[in-house]
C-alpha cells in the first residue's frame, strides 16, 4: 500500500487533471457551437443574390449570414438610433440610420451609421415587431407590413464582424497555454508521482514511509491551528485543499511575518485581511486567519521555532530576495544559538 503522502500527491493530481479535461472540453464545445460564425469569419462577406436573400425565412436559418446584398432602391426611414457612452466622463455618440432596400418586390430593413448606395455589407439579424413597426410608420409604406422581410441587416465592415473572432482566438491561445503548462503537468504528476514537488521534497528528508507515518500520527488529530485547509501542528505545516496538498516541515521555518491587505470599494474603505506568511526551506504557506488567530500563529512560531525570523521589515524583505544565502546563513548561525543553549 502506498505512504499516505503518495496517496494524497496522486489524488490531488487526479482532481486537477479531471477540472483541465472539464475545461478542455467546455472550450471545445464552445467551437462546436461557434461552427457558423466561424464559417463566416473565415469565408466572409458572402455575396448574396437576391433570388435567395428573398427565400429566407429565418436568419439563423441560413449557414451565411454575413453577406454582401444588392437591391434596386434604397428609401431613407426617417428612423435612427442614437447611443450614448460614457468613459471618464466623456459621452460619445453613435447615430444609426434606418433604410428600407428594395429588392425584387420585397423590403429588406437595413441598419447603417453612414448614408449607403444600393449595396450594402454586414450580418443578417432576426427583425424585432416593434422595430419593423417603426420603420414601417416611418417609410410611410401603406402596403410594405407585407412586403417586409422577417430580418434586417446590420451594415458593419469585415472588421468590425471579425473583432470578436480575433478576440476568441486570443482566449483559446491563452486556454491552450493554460492547459499544455498546467493540465499537462498534472498529467505527468499523476503518471508518475515522483514528480511532484512534494514527494521529491520528503525523498530529501528520508524514509517516505516513516515520514508519512509521521505527518498522519499529527494530521489531522493533533493540529494546532487550522485555517481554510492549512494546518500547523508541532512538526508540520499541511495544505490539504481540494486540488492542492503541500507539506513543509515546521523545523525548516526560517521565516514567520504578518501580511495585512486593506481593501477598498469605489475607493472607501472596506475592510482589512490578515494572514501569517511561513516561509521554509522547500517553499511557503499562507494561513487566512483573524487578525487575533494570525498573532496566535506567528506567537506559536516563536516559541517553537526560536531560531526563525519573526516579523517583516523591508531590510529583510530585500535580503531575503536578493540574498536568500546571506538570510539562510543567519537563520543558521541563530538555530546553533538556540542549540547550544538547550545543550
Amino acid at each position: 500500500m502506498e505512504p499516505w503522502i503518495v496517496q494524497m500527491c496522486r489524488e490531488k493530481s487526479r482532481r486537477r487533471v479531471y477540472a483541465w479535461a472539464w475545461v478542455l472540453g467546455i472550450g471545445v464545445l464552445a467551437l462546436i457551437l461557434s461552427t457558423r460564425y466561424i464559417i463566416n469569419f473565415i469565408g466572409g462577406p458572402y455575396w448574396l443574390p437576391a433570388d435567395e436573400l428573398v427565400r429566407i425565412t429565418h436568419p439563423g436559418f441560413t449557414l451565411h449570414y454575413f453577406v454582401t446584398v444588392h437591391g434596386e432602391k434604397v428609401v431613407d426611414t426617417g428612423v435612427k438610433e442614437v447611443t450614448s457612452t460614457y468613459q471618464n466622463n466623456v459621452e460619445t455618440t453613435h447615430v444609426s440610420y434606418y433604410y428600407a432596400l428594395t429588392v425584387k418586390d420585397r423590403i429588406l430593413i437595413i441598419k447603417s451609421e453612414a448614408r449607403p448606395g444600393t449595396t450594402f455589407t454586414g450580418e443578417l439579424s432576426a427583425l424585432p415587431d416593434n422595430l419593423r413597426d417603426r420603420v414601417i410608420l416611418g417609410a410611410q409604406a401603406d402596403q410594405a407590413q407585407n412586403r417586409c422581410l422577417p430580418f434586417y441587416l446590420k451594415a458593419e465592415s469585415a472588421v468590425d464582424f471579425q473583432t470578436p473572432g480575433y478576440i476568441g482566438m486570443a482566449f483559446g491561445l491563452i486556454l491552450i497555454m493554460f492547459v499544455l503548462g498546467f493540465g499537462l503537468r498534472a498529467w505527468l504528476r499523476f503518471r508518475d508521482v515522483s514528480r511532484h514537488p512534494v514527494i521529491q521534497r520528503c525523498q530529501k528528508w528520508g524514509d517516505i514511509g516513516a515520514i508519512s507515518s509521521a505527518v498522519e500520527r499529527e494530521f489531522p488529530g493533533a493540529i494546532r491551528y487550522n485555517c481554510h485547509g492549512h494546518s500547523l501542528t508541532d512538526n508540520f505545516i499541511v495544505v490539504n485543499t481540494f486540488f492542492t496538498f503541500n507539506l513543509l516541515r515546521f523545523q525548516d521555518l526560517l521565516w514567520a511575518y504578518r501580511s495585512i491587505t486593506k481593501r477598498y470599494v469605489y475607493f472607501l474603505p472596506a475592510g482589512k485581511s490578515h494572514a501569517a506568511i511561513l516561509i521554509c526551506y522547500g517553499g511557503a504557506c499562507t494561513f487566512m486567519a483573524s487578525e487575533p488567530l494570525v498573532l496566535e500563529i506567528l506567537r506559536f512560531a516563536s516559541i517553537w521555532a526560536p531560531w526563525a525570523i519573526i516579523g517583516y521589515s523591508k531590510q529583510l524583505d530585500d535580503l531575503f530576495r536578493k540574498q536568500t544565502n546571506t538570510f539562510c546563513q543567519t537563520v543558521e548561525a541563530r538555530r546553533q544559538q538556540v542549540l547550544k543553549r538547550a545543550a
